[in-house]
């Protein structure tokens, strides 16, 4: 998805969500989110989230934000990763247990790789995040 994702950039720092189409993205579309930006960097609003991701996590928070959801305790914790690369304007990596919407920890390592996309090339308007589970 990185390397998907560094071509769309076409010299940009970043992509704008209108430089992908979702049948290019079939292959990871299961396991994508993708996320607003909102209030500059105070909350993000997930847009479309992956049944894989919805299955694992157990339920599917399509259309709410990082606060509504509170990711059992962890949603200050997972903002600042979207900041960061929001902010950075470049992609970043986190690998973690995988955690359910219940705080139940799963016992396999997940990494999300937080993709910024960008109308302008330069300020992050939305993210682009793919989780995958490193061992099953």
């Amino acid at each position: 998805m990185f390397l998907f994702w560094q071509q769309k950039s076409g010299g940009r720092k970043a992509p704008a969500r209108n430089d992908f189409d979702v049948p290019e993205l079939l292959p990871w579309l299961p396991h994508l989110m993708l996320s607003d930006l909102l209030h500059d960097g105070t909350d993000i609003r997930f847009r479309v989230i992956g049944t894989w991701i919805t299955e694992q996590f157990g339920r599917d928070d399509s259309g709410k934000t990082a606060s509504e959801i509170n990711f059992a305790g962890r949603s200050q914790s997972i903002l600042a990763q979207y900041n960061l690369a929001a902010s950075e304007m470049a992609p970043v990596k986190f690998r973690g247990a995988f955690i359910n919407y219940t705080g139940a920890e799963d016992f396999r390592i997940a990494e999300r790789l937080v993709l910024p996309l960008s109308t302008d090339g330069e300020t992050c308007t939305k993210l682009l995040t793919g989780i995958y589970f490193l061992d099953s």
